[in-house]
């Protein structure tokens, strides 16, 4: 991912409503690397360099849907991750732009 530029950082927020998955963690990868785990109602904050990155959370059987950002030197860019709508597979976990 690179070294942190100037602040710039992605901010995840985890839902915590709903009884799917409470006890279970997200992982987050930010360009395919494993940045952190997020428990439900937990609050995350990622140092990124400045530029392209595409986000998204998996657990074992189902992941979110990708999110490309580009990312400003100094800015924080918050994203918010829900149960989503599929049982398995892409779009198990919901992720937005805040």
């Amino acid at each position: 991912m690179g070294a942190e530029d100037a602040g710039s950082s992605i901010m995840v927020s985890r839902d915590r409503h709903g009884w799917r998955d409470r006890a279970r963690s997200y992982d987050i990868l930010i360009d395919d690397q494993h940045v952190a785990k997020i428990k439900r109602g937990q609050r995350v904050k990622l140092p990124v360099a400045s530029g392209a990155h595409h986000v998204f959370m998996r657990v074992n059987w189902g992941t979110s849907e990708s999110i490309q950002l580009e990312v400003s030197p100094g800015e924080s860019i918050e994203l918010f991750c829900t149960t989503g709508r599929s049982q398995l597979g892409a779009g198990y976990i919901g992720l937005s732009r805040v």
